[in-house]
């Protein structure tokens, strides 16, 4: 009698994939919110494209004029004229509100001779960004100077002294026309003008507060279009910006009237404010600031010169 083997029966438990299921759900959920995203971010770029798009190109134009600016400022330095004027035209191409490189493109045609151009470039300046005119009207003035009208020259002369903060040199080259032009008593006024200004500690304290003030007035509209610069630091340069007071406690009187015997400028309008003291018939007036030129620049022939010539006039009275 044969025994069938008989095989056990197996009962088969229904398995479940819920881990599964969990897993696909997470991943086809991250993926959705994924796909959200992207969606959403499309949307607002469609809206907000110019916007975002437009920050990311006002940095990159920047940073381009700033690299080029010092590019064209080494041109003109080194009396490259034509290269920096090439230079200048592409930066306001790529950053029309660059006041410093419309100012400098005048001044370069101003150097090449092309006067009219320069005037008309630098009254854009005036027009355009309203800052720190006087040089723009100096620059104007020279420029009718060199061509040859004097009355349309001292009309801006004027405009830079009533405009700047310390306007002594402005004093200088408005008497200097005068004195060309045989005004000798109006070049006399100017001069002592000038001087008074130049020897004035507040007064020239008070131009290199603005002149700070400018500084940071660029690195603020600079900040406006730059992702770059760190506004906490120009917010922190701004509040710096010392008072008239701070600076006399942090430079001494003395010192500054010391400075001032070192400047070859001054001497040569002591020297040119003798010259006219002298045309004038004032010897006494016009030796003594021959003297005073001589003592701040010892090497200077002409002021030796015009103190023997006086000396000998007032010795032959």
């Amino acid at each position: 009698m044969s025994h069938s083997s008989s095989t056990p029966l197996v009962k088969k438990h229904k398995t479940t994939d819920k881990p599964i299921e969990k897993a696909d759900a997470l991943i086809g959920s991250v993926i959705y919110s994924f796909w959200c995203c992207l969606i959403i971010f499309g949307i607002l770029t469609f809206i907000m494209g110019n916007f975002w798009l437009g920050k990311v190109e006002k940095t990159g134009r920047y940073t381009e004029a700033k690299s080029l600016k010092d590019q064209a400022d080494q041109l003109f330095y080194s009396q490259k004229y034509p290269e920096a004027e090439y230079m200048y035209k592409k930066i306001l191409e790529i950053k029309p509100d660059y006041a410093d490189a419309a100012g400098n493109l005048a001044l370069t045609e101003y150097m090449m001779g092309r006067y009219p151009e320069a005037i008309a470039g630098f009254k854009k300046v005036i027009t355009q960004f309203n800052s720190e005119n006087h040089k723009s009207y100096s620059g104007i003035a020279n420029a009718y100077q060199r061509m040859n009208q004097p009355d349309s020259a001292m009309v801006y002369y004027h405009k830079a002294i009533q405009d700047a903060p310390a306007p002594g040199n402005y004093y200088f080259q408005a008497a200097h026309l005068s004195a060309t032009r045989g005004q000798f008593d109006q070049a006399i006024d100017l001069y002592e003008k000038g001087l008074e200004i130049i020897h004035s500690f507040d007064k020239e304290y008070l131009a290199m507060v603005e002149n700070l003030r400018n500084i940071h007035i660029v690195s603020n509209s600079f900040t406006a279009h730059a992702e770059d610069v760190d506004k906490k630091i120009y917010r922190e340069m701004q509040e710096s910006i010392p008072t008239p007071e701070k600076l006399r406690e942090r430079y001494s009187e003395v010192e500054f009237l010391k400075s001032l015997t070192k400047q070859v400028n001054l001497a040569e309008a002591y020297n040119n404010l003798g010259l006219c003291y002298a045309q004038t018939g004032s010897l006494e007036k016009a030796l003594s600031n021959f003297e005073k030129a001589i003592e701040i620049n010892p090497s200077f022939k002409g002021a030796q010169q015009n103190i023997v010539r006086v000396r000998q006039q007032l010795h032959g009275q």
